[in-house]
Parts: C-alpha cells; sequence; structure tokens
C-alpha cells in the first residue's frame, strides 16, 4: 500500500508539472534518469541502429548524388569496334606498331558505309570498358592523380566533348616542339586552381584546351580527371575504333561494318558493341556489392527495429502502476501516449548525441574517404530516420498502455 501512495504521489506531482514545457521536459528526464539502467539497452538499441542507417545513408547520398552528374559526353549511337586477332595489330610483345596507311584504309572504308557519322580511333580505355590508364602530374610541386587517354583529332566530335578553354589536336601540331595534350576541368582546378592552364608544360606535353569533365566508368562513380594525348597510330599496336551512326540504324550498321571490315580479311575477329551496352554491364557489376550492402544493411535495421519495438514494449508494460495512477488523477489516453513518446524521444537524442560524436569522426578521419558534405547529409537523413523510426516503435505501445483501465492496473499491483 505504501508503494501504491509513492507511485501516487510521483504521478501527481508529474501532472502538475506537465503545465510548463520546460518543467515536463525536467520530469521526463528525471523519470528517464531513475530508470537509467533499464533505458541503457534501449540506449544501446537507438545508437545501433543510427550508426547503421548513418553508414547506409552515406553510401546512398554518394552514389546519388554522383548519378546525377552530367556524363560529360554523348554515348547514344556510339559503336565500340575492338580486335582480338588480326593482321594488323596483336597483343604479343612481336608486334609493337600499328600500320598507319592500312589505319586510313579501314576509315576510309568504314566512313563509306551508309549510317556512320563519324570515326575516330582511340587508345584500349575507351568509356565503360574494363581498363584503366592512371598517371601521377605535378606543376609546382602539386601533384594530382588522371586517366590518360590517346585520342585522335576526330574524337571530340565522335564523343561530344566540349572544349572550355584553348583547342582540341589538329594538323598543326604535326610539327610542334611539345606534344599537345587536353585535360580535364577538375584536373586543371587541381594543378592550377585559378591560373590557366593553357601553355602550361607538364611531362606529357604543352596544354593546349580544357574540356569538361567526363564520367566514363560507370553511373555511380565519382568524376575522374583525366588528360588526353594525341594519338599516333603507328607508336600503337592495340586499338579501339568508336563510331557514331546516325539514331535508328544500330539494327543493320553491325552487319555493314562487320561486311566491310572482313573485305579481304582486311582484319580478323573483330568485336563490336554499343558503349550503351558496355554501360549497362558497368552498372550491374558495380550495382550488385551496393544490393547486397543494402540487403545486410535493410535486415540489420529490421532486426534492431523489431528489438527496439519489444524494449519499448517490455519498458512501458513494466509501468502498468504508473500508468494506472495517472489514469486515476485525471490524465487523458492521449496525454499519457504523448508522454511515453516523449521519453522514447528523449532516449533517442542522448543516444544521437552520441553518435552524432561518432559520426563527425568519418570525415575527419576520411573513413571511406567520402566527400565532406555527403556525410553532413547523411548525419541528418539518419537523425530524422531514428526520430520517425522511435516515434513508430513507441507509438503502438504507448497507446496501448494508455487505454488501460486504472482499477485493472492498480488491482494487477
Amino acid at each position: 500500500m505504501e508503494n501504491v501512495k509513492n507511485e501516487s504521489s510521483k504521478c501527481l506531482e508529474g501532472a502538475i508539472s506537465f503545465i510548463k514545457p520546460t518543467n515536463m521536459l525536467k520530469h521526463l528526464y528525471k523519470l528517464i534518469w531513475n530508470k537509467k539502467r533499464q533505458n541503457s539497452l534501449l540506449l544501446l538499441e537507438i545508437f545501433i541502429s543510427f550508426m547503421v542507417v548513418f553508414i547506409l545513408f552515406s553510401f546512398v547520398v554518394y552514389y546519388y548524388d554522383n548519378y546525377r552528374r552530367p556524363y560529360g559526353f554523348e554515348f547514344e549511337n556510339v559503336l565500340s569496334i575492338s580486335f582480338l586477332k588480326n593482321t594488323i595489330y596483336s597483343d604479343t610483345a612481336s608486334t609493337t606498331t600499328a600500320d598507319s596507311l592500312t589505319c586510313e584504309t579501314l576509315r576510309k572504308r568504314l566512313k563509306a558505309i551508309p549510317g556512320i557519322v563519324e570515326l575516330t580511333f582511340s587508345s584500349v580505355n575507351i568509356p565503360y570498358a574494363f581498363s584503366n590508364n592512371t598517371g601521377e602530374y605535378e606543376y609546382k610541386k602539386v601533384k594530382a592523380k588522371a586517366n590518360y587517354y590517346d585520342a585522335e583529332d576526330s574524337y571530340p566530335n565522335v564523343m561530344g566533348i566540349k572544349l572550355l578553354e584553348g583547342r582540341w589536336f589538329s594538323k598543326d601540331d604535326d610539327a610542334a616542339k611539345d606534344k599537345p595534350i587536353v585535360i580535364t576541368q577538375s584536373l586543371k582546378e587541381k594543378l592550377f586552381n585559378s591560373e590557366t592552364a593553357i601553355g602550361k608544360l607538364l611531362w606529357e606535353g604543352q596544354i593546349v584546351g580544357v574540356i569538361n569533365d567526363i564520367r566514363d566508368k560507370d553511373d555511380f562513380n565519382e568524376i575522374e580527371s583525366g588528360l588526353f594525348r594525341r594519338l599516333n597510330l603507328a607508336d600503337n599496336s592495340i586499338l579501339r575504333i568508336l563510331v557514331r551512326v546516325e539514331p535508328g540504324s544500330k539494327k543493320v550498321i553491325e552487319n555493314r561494318i562487320y561486311q566491310a571490315l572482313s573485305d579481304d580479311q582486311l582484319i580478323t575477329n573483330a568485336e563490336m558493341e554499343f558503349l550503351s551496352i558496355k554501360k549497362a554491364r558497368k552498372n550491374k557489376v558495380k550495382l550488385i556489392p551496393m544490393v547486397l550492402m543494402l540487403i545486410v544493411s535493410t535486415f540489420l535495421i529490421i532486426n534492431v527495429s523489431l528489438g527496439l519495438f519489444g524494449v519499448l514494449w517490455y519498458n512501458i508494460s513494466q509501468r502498468r502502476a504508473e500508468i494506472g495512477l495517472r489514469r486515476a488523477i485525471g490524465a487523458s489516453e492521449m496525454s499519457v501516449t504523448r508522454q511515453l513518446i516523449a521519453e522514447a524521444l528523449i532516449m533517442a537524442t542522448l543516444a544521437l548525441i552520441l553518435g552524432s560524436f561518432f559520426a563527425i569522426q568519418f570525415p575527419l578521419l576520411h573513413i571511406f574517404d567520402l566527400p565532406a558534405s555527403t556525410y553532413l547529409i547523411a548525419l541528418s537523413l539518419a537523425i530524422i530516420f531514428i526520430y520517425l523510426l522511435v516515434t513508430l516503435c513507441a507509438l503502438y505501445p504507448g497507446r496501448q498502455a494508455a487505454t488501460i483501465h486504472p482499477a485493472v492496473a492498480l488491482h494487477e499491483d
């Protein structure tokens, strides 16, 4: 009987204190502190949920930010032609040069095919290929990594690349003292900041132009810096041909090209594939680990949510006498429900303060090496998600507890 009186006095004090919001918060915090041992498991559950959600949102924001960025070139209606084994090119060490005259014969033969707009020879690391050529470049002790490509004078016309400064390669560069190179905007900003890049010398040659950034790995890869060198057909043993075709001619153009290349056994074993198909294949490879990570994270979130729901249900069920007394002194079902949800949100806030401390360390310690803005957006989304999750998990147990009849609760106690 003495316990019932104590509970009654505590609840009466709590009901009076709810008149002012500040007193309400103090009262709720006091209730949580008095049951810190029981609430410790709940705080741990919320903390784990937050960290899992924060990491998941970090990658989701990162990949979405990359996905929405422009490609920087036009891959539709572009066909790539590769040579695995032929009389001109070879992957073996015995063949070190390409017959540039035969390349010109190929060029003329392909251009004569109806439906072909333009073509260009290129190095093997064409867009969406499983091949990369990377190097490190330095200017005044500033270093930056970039992908480098070998491309012809006609490359921008085929790929739809736009010049921002200077020019692309041309026949005027045949007699140039320094080899001409073209860099992307991101490489220009890394090496030269606000300075002009035109005329600057790198160990590859002299910069003659700056183009827009290109995203040619997959839909989810971040923009990487690039450097283009002028292709010399006589110095390259392994090449690719990029062919821009007229829209709507995809179905017939491959047969025409294959027939033209097979005449007189000029080449053998030619492989042709549109860049759009290459992109779809590259995206599938990138999506596999992303989907696996999403499945694992979703499984963890569901399990943690169920655990959170169970802990809240248990904690509330242990307070039937307290809730019954509050109802006996005139508290409405809505006010009891609001109190229980508010307590859960306060505990969520305490867990989020701790979780945010650890989350802030990610950009500072370069964990996963993602942009700092990505972590900040993910942090905000994770906080909102946890508040919604805790509210939903506390809503049903709170409403069920609020419907307890005072006499039943006191009788059970």
